[in-house]
């Protein structure tokens, strides 16, 4: 049968492509490289949740929760802020990602009070003066297990707060951390002893390879 007219197949995106779109489409200031990482961490977890502290518009959270999602083990990302902005939910619901995120709202060191899950990723993307990042740090290490990621925005000298306590707290205990890494401002560790990772995603390691 012929058309009057030319049809054009259109590609369906890589999963590459499909992850830069929904992670563009929101605001903020977690880089695309950052985005990558998240997702590339996120898809490695098979035990325990995210600690996210510091969501804003929700970009980091959704870079979370798209790896959380492509693996399929039904973890969650707990986005903790002391006010969400008018977005998160927007972006949350617009993506579809309400199975892998639960917001809560309240100051991260209260929260961390009454917290009874263990989590095996924390991210700190809060306060940034060094009081508050240490703050962060402290309440919320005791949750996180072995071989588990911490996660801290803006350190690697971006900020001095962050780089302060990430050059305290991990790179001043080496018989603590393991697998110390910086992309672009995000710096993170995995705490000792570390396990086996399970997970490994082609496209997200090969676009983190090239961004060196």
């Amino acid at each position: 049968m012929k058309f009057p007219f030319k049809i054009s197949w259109r590609k369906q995106p890589t999963p590459a492509e499909r992850f830069i779109m929904d992670f563009a489409s929101c605001e903020g200031y977690f880089t695309l490289q950052e985005g990558f990482l998240a997702h590339h961490l996120a898809g490695r977890l098979t035990r325990g949740c995210i600690i996210e502290i510091g969501s804003w518009q929700g970009r980091s959270t959704v870079a979370w929760a798209l790896g959380l999602r492509d693996a399929t083990r039904g973890l969650q990302v707990y986005a903790i802020d002391r006010q969400h902005h008018e977005n998160f939910d927007k972006n949350i619901a617009r993506l579809r990602l309400e199975k892998q995120v639960v917001k809560v709202q309240g100051l991260s060191v209260s929260v961390a009070e009454t917290w009874k899950q263990a989590a095996e990723l924390i991210f700190i993307d809060g306060g940034h003066d060094y009081e508050m990042v240490k703050a962060d740090f402290k309440a919320w290490l005791p949750y996180l297990m072995p071989g588990g990621y911490m996660v801290l925005h803006d350190a690697g000298g971006f900020w001095p707060g962050p780089t302060k306590v990430f050059g305290e707290e991990i790179m001043g205990r080496p018989d603590k951390w393991t697998n110390v890494h910086v992309v672009d401002s995000a710096a993170f560790a995995q705490r000792e002893p570390a396990v086996k990772e399970e997970y490994y995603c082609p496209w997200v390691a090969d676009e983190l390879q090239h961004s060196h």
